[in-house]
């Protein structure tokens, strides 16, 4: 049975989305049909060039009692008729930065829609931003995205905002970004990089730090870092756990989330379980078209 908050969101319409303004030639090449909908089975999709976007949804259990407290989302592309196109494949199509910031507008509308639009989960979400936003977008970051969240009744601390590990290389700029983020009520998540990237990390101390099993220090280096982790009342979280050794050396060594193919597979049909009537795609319809604010490389 939904509260009367959820009846209220699902009263929208759901509403097909036009193709967004470009700027210039190459971002209407680029673009194509750009826009939401939704599908027979109540999943939010999104229309990109000859691809079909949609969201998969990975896991995170808690490493004491194995229970899901948070997903990772990720973009999924089906190509029409024999194209395809990888997730990575779609950003780096995107020359120009205005363009590119829609792109990622219409994806993370499209997982918070799959995600936060029809269920009432308390559970946090982690969305990746790529690296080349966080250069593009010069300030006031998550100030857009935090108006799809307000409409969609969703704190901003329900998000955790997934940051590379590679774009702490630009200390300056991650920090800033970072500052950012968190005065709108975001939370941080950083990914742990053993040629070095330390200093950021104690700089920033992001909420979360992600650590990749194939990469793991030695059990002492480990418990280690996940003791300075804590020092800064962060947590520590062990990704892309495919091997019973990675999953009894992160977890002698004290991490406290983990993920991977060992515990759980990715989750293709979430957002078509959590359908409880119409989703409320109008509601991100101006945030979407903000084309004003990322021309001058602000918000996100």
């Amino acid at each position: 049975m939904t509260t009367p908050k959820e009846q209220q969101l699902h009263s929208h319409i759901p509403a097909i989305l036009g193709r967004l303004a470009a700027e210039d030639a190459a971002a209407v090449d680029a673009l194509g049909e750009f826009r939401l909908r939704q599908d027979e089975r109540g999943r939010v999709i999104g229309d990109f060039y000859k691809c079909r976007l949609s969201s998969v949804f990975r896991p995170v259990f808690a490493a004491s009692g194995r229970e899901v407290l948070a997903h990772e989302a990720r973009v999924r592309c089906d190509g029409w008729g024999d194209d395809s196109v990888s997730p990575w494949g779609i950003f780096s199509m995107i020359a120009g930065d205005s363009a590119l910031v829609r792109l990622d507008r219409l994806c993370r509308s499209l997982h918070i829609l799959n995600y936060f639009g029809r269920s009432s989960s308390d559970q946090l979400l982690f969305l990746r931003v790529e690296p080349r936003l966080l250069a593009s977008v010069k300030h006031d970051h998550g100030r857009v995205f935090g108006e799809v969240l307000r409409q969609c009744g969703v704190g901003p601390s329900r998000v955790v905002i997934e940051i590379p590990g590679e774009a702490t290389e630009d200390r300056e700029l991650v920090e800033r970004a970072s500052e950012n983020y968190r005065s709108r009520g975001y939370r941080i998540a950083i990914t742990w990089l053993p040629a070095g990237n330390a200093a950021a990390l104690e700089a920033i101390k992001p909420d979360f730090l992600r650590i990749d099993s194939r990469l793991l220090p030695a059990p002492g280096a480990l418990e280690e870092l996940i003791g300075r982790v804590h020092a800064w009342e962060g947590q520590a979280i062990a990704i892309k756990i495919d091997a019973a050794r990675d999953l009894g050396v992160a977890t002698r060594a004290g991490i406290d989330f983990l993920q991977g193919f060992l515990l759980g597979r990715p989750d293709f049909e979430l957002g078509a379980r959590k359908a409880l009537g119409p989703v409320p795609m109008s509601i991100v319809a101006q945030a979407l078209a903000g084309a004003s604010h990322t021309a001058a490389g602000v918000g996100l």
